[in-house]
């Protein structure tokens, strides 16, 4: 029995799903993952949702679907994963005592239970006598098969034979193990993959479904439909789809009313478009082109700048980083960072002592320090002053510097992870802002410590003025932004830029 014929039973479709004129799309959609014949009608939708003209001949095992909010994704993944764990005769292909595995994978635990809920209730109705027992957020079915939310740890996605992944709301995966991760999504796929049980002759193998809202123009599933988008040839299938097209029954008021309160955000919810105002930071290559020091001891030749990112304990980590100028070179040699939960004035105490085993007699910071931070540190014979700058002030001109090849980084793996996350954004105002992602609980309190002690350095030794670092600031072309063309006019004009230009009035 396919996929279709299991659900389009009246009763079923009533109980589970509603009404079934509202998931149209998505039956076009499940014909194509599974290669079940089509009409001609159909066929014109497949290739409107997926730039394919040519109708698959086997299943997909890989399929990444970009969808408008409230489109049903949710709803249509727990369909696909209660038919495979009942389905898949998985047993046959694995050892004596092994089970195979669907796993439940999201932002967070409770966005993957939401899946996980509708998937008890597809099975009440489906086949109650196939569960045995649940325990928390695991069922096991009586053929072997255990359904499971898995938290976005990699150590735990391992060592097990999976019949399906499904990840929900991937491009919004961000802090896995702590932050470890730059992208975590990439690091995910790279564990399910070689878990996915593997076809045979005659039955196909385990299914990687991974579904999200757009965001922006980076990570694993803006390049799976960069290179998978349209390809008749390739083995993935990508899918877009608007949350109207996907879900008829949702209210075009609502939408209409959302493009009109915030065109960008919008369009990337309802529209399943790429935002264009939200882009990767910095390029990878360079961050680590630049990030291959170690750790150095104070050396009493050297003259250090401390600067710290403090944190009252709670939630934000409290961070420092202590580097030096060497010739044109600004080096960083060592970064501290202290997780939450932590006792602030511990902390303070053991900064402090190690500030001053560098010769160091104050520290920079933002205006969080003011006030308790400052006190702290004072009891220590320690000054702490407050920086001008914004934090997006800070990491812009960090990435000119950057750009310039003048960092000289040691090797910390959470700091460049940190560096990679951050998002660069247009606000509606015109001006820029960079930050972590607003969602997934990231954080950036190391590489804004990095950044900032980069920046202190550099204003220090006055080795270029403002307009020159500003100037050769990275261009994000993707984002047709008039103060870009300004920024390359000032460019192709060294001479210019030296008696000064328009910038600094751009940019603030």
């Amino acid at each position: 029995m396919d996929i279709i014929q299991a659900i389009e039973s009246p009763l079923f479709f009533q109980r589970a799903f509603q009404e079934l004129s509202s998931w149209q799309a998505w039956l076009v959609f499940l014909k194509v993952l599974y290669a079940l014949p089509m009409t001609e009608e159909e066929t014109t939708l497949y290739t409107h949702f997926t730039g394919r003209t040519i109708p698959p001949a086997t299943p997909f095992e890989e399929a990444w679907v970009c969808c408008g909010r409230r489109g049903g994704k949710s709803r249509i993944a727990s369909l696909i994963a209660t038919y495979e764990a009942l389905t898949g005769d998985w047993h046959e292909r694995l050892s004596g005592g092994e089970r195979a595995w669907v796993f439940l994978m999201a932002v967070d635990k409770p966005q993957a239970s939401l899946i996980f809920s509708y998937i008890r209730h597809l099975l009440s109705l489906a086949a109650p006598d196939q569960v045995v027992r649940e325990i928390m957020d695991t069922i096991e079915l009586r053929n072997g098969v255990s359904i499971s939310v898995r938290a976005g740890n990699l150590r735990g996605l391992r060592g097990y034979a999976l019949a399906m992944a499904v990840i929900d709301e991937a491009c919004f995966i961000r802090d896995i193990e702590g932050g470890s991760y730059a992208n975590p999504l990439q690091e995910i796929y790279n564990s399910i993959e070689p878990a996915l049980i593997q076809p045979d002759d005659d039955r196909a193998g385990g299914k990687l479904v991974s579904l999200s809202t757009p965001f922006g123009k980076f990570g694993l599933m803006y390049e799976k439909f960069q290179s998978d988008w349209g390809k008749d040839d390739s083995d993935v299938l990508c899918w877009r789809g608007t949350t109207k097209e996907m879900n008829p029954s949702f209210s075009q008021n609502k939408i209409d009313h959302a493009i009109k309160k915030d065109r960008m955000r919008a369009t990337a919810e309802y529209l399943a478009l790429w935002r264009e105002d939200v882009s990767n930071f910095v390029e990878e290559w360079q961050l680590r082109e630049s990030s291959k020091g170690m750790p150095e001891l104070a050396d009493t030749s050297k003259r250090y700048t401390a600067f710290i990112d403090p944190s009252s304990g709670k939630d934000d980590s409290f961070t420092l980083a202590i580097g030096y100028r060497e010739g044109e070179k600004i080096m960083i040699a060592r970064t501290e960072e202290r997780r939450s939960p932590f006792t602030p004035s511990e902390v303070v105490a053991e900064y402090s002592t190690i500030i001053k085993s560098y010769g160091i007699t104050s520290a920079t910071s933002d205006t969080h320090a003011a006030g308790w931070v400052e006190d702290s540190f004072r009891k220590l014979n320690i000054r702490i002053e407050i920086t001008k700058y914004s934090k997006s002030e800070i990491y812009l001109q960090w990435a000119g510097l950057l750009a310039m090849g003048r960092l000289s980084l040691i090797k910390d793996d959470r700091a460049m992870n940190q560096f990679l996350a951050l998002e660069r954004r247009v606000e509606r105002s015109g001006l820029e802002r960079v930050d972590h992602p607003a969602y997934g609980g990231a954080h950036d309190d190391l590489a804004n410590a990095v950044a900032g002690c980069c920046v202190v350095i550099d204003k220090k030794t006055k080795s270029w003025t403002d307009k020159e670092v500003e100037a050769k600031l990275p261009v994000r072309g993707e984002h047709k932004d008039p103060r870009y063309v300004e920024a390359e006019k000032l460019l192709s004009n060294e001479e210019e830029v030296r008696k000064g230009s328009e910038w600094s009035r751009i940019v603030r």
